[in-house]
């Protein structure tokens, strides 16, 4: 049998944003997500969101209306139709560097205060084997923050979920294609168990009516579903936001195909980051 110190030495991602970008603790990290409204296993219709990043004091309403929308959708909806999660893919992308490729986590967990969100090594086997583009290499979740507050909500809300964190290296047409057509071989069998969430704010600009333009476009070539279009931009500068290439990739994938767009009412928002630039905020569904 082994022991608690061989579990301590198996390798993992830490919470290192917790107490800085969100709370540390797991009573008060339970009572902010219940006070946005959000429940353990909820049962969803919804194949999809995008949601924003960021430290919970400015994004954290935002964030919240993204996952509370799984929640509000379904109140409506048949409860038979409902489907129980059983594996969650997020979605972000490299930000400050030039390396390119489609990274997969070698750890085994990732750290957050309400426990540890466990890594689906059959899932990464099996992306794996779909393309070369794909790594396993866990220096670019390492140091790549902006996903991480999504961490903890993910724990809450699909505590017993196992874990496909997925992030973006470059924004060449091969890149989006073949994960596009991984995404479909991989997930399309297990589709009604899977939930995917894409870590994206919707703009960023120096100049904010431009920003906001950018923004406006952006969601709405994905209300039109049209994968290929959304890249064209984001290569043309005609949009600006990071998350670009993994919503490409699961609007090309066919995985969304039957889902209808909803853009959550009160998620837009607008913020100066540190480097004067205004960041765009907003959250989709897909049910």
């Amino acid at each position: 049998m082994l022991g608690s110190d061989c579990l301590e030495r198996r390798p993992f991602r830490t919470a290192s944003l917790a107490g800085i970008f969100y709370p540390d603790e797991n009573v008060i990290v339970r009572s902010v997500l219940q006070s946005y409204g959000l429940t353990q296993n909820p049962r969803i219709n919804a194949r999809c969101i995008l949601a924003p990043y960021g430290s919970w004091h400015v994004t954290g309403n935002y964030l919240a209306l993204a996952y509370k929308s799984l929640i509000e959708h379904d109140e409506k909806a048949d409860f038979l139709k409902n489907r129980s999660i059983s594996k969650v893919v997020l979605l972000g992308n490299l930000h400050n560097t030039d390396e390119t490729g489609l990274f997969l986590s070698e750890s085994d967990y990732f750290e957050t205060p309400l426990g540890n969100l466990m890594i689906d090594e059959d899932i990464n086997e099996a992306l794996m084997s779909c393309n070369t583009l794909f790594e396993m290499n866990d220096i670019p979740h390492l140091r790549e923050d902006a996903p991480e507050t999504h961490f903890p909500i993910i724990k809450f809300m699909f505590p017993e979920a196992t874990f496909i964190p997925l992030l973006t290296g470059g924004s060449s047409l091969k890149m989006m294609t073949s994960l596009a057509s991984a995404l479909n071989v991989v997930f399309e069998p297990i589709l009604d168990e899977t939930l995917f969430i894409v870590s994206s704010n919707s703009a960023i600009h120096a100049d904010p009516h431009i920003s906001q333009r950018q923004s406006e476009r952006f969601i709405a070539m994905i209300m039109d579903k049209n994968g290929a279009e959304l890249l064209r931009n984001f290569q043309e500068e005609n949009i600006s936001v990071c998350g670009t290439v993994a919503m490409a990739a699961l609007l090309e994938s066919g995985l969304l195909e039957k889902s209808i767009v909803t853009h959550i009412p009160n998620s837009g928002a607008s913020v100066l980051d540190m480097d004067n630039k205004t960041v765009c905020f907003t959250a989709l569904n897909f049910s």
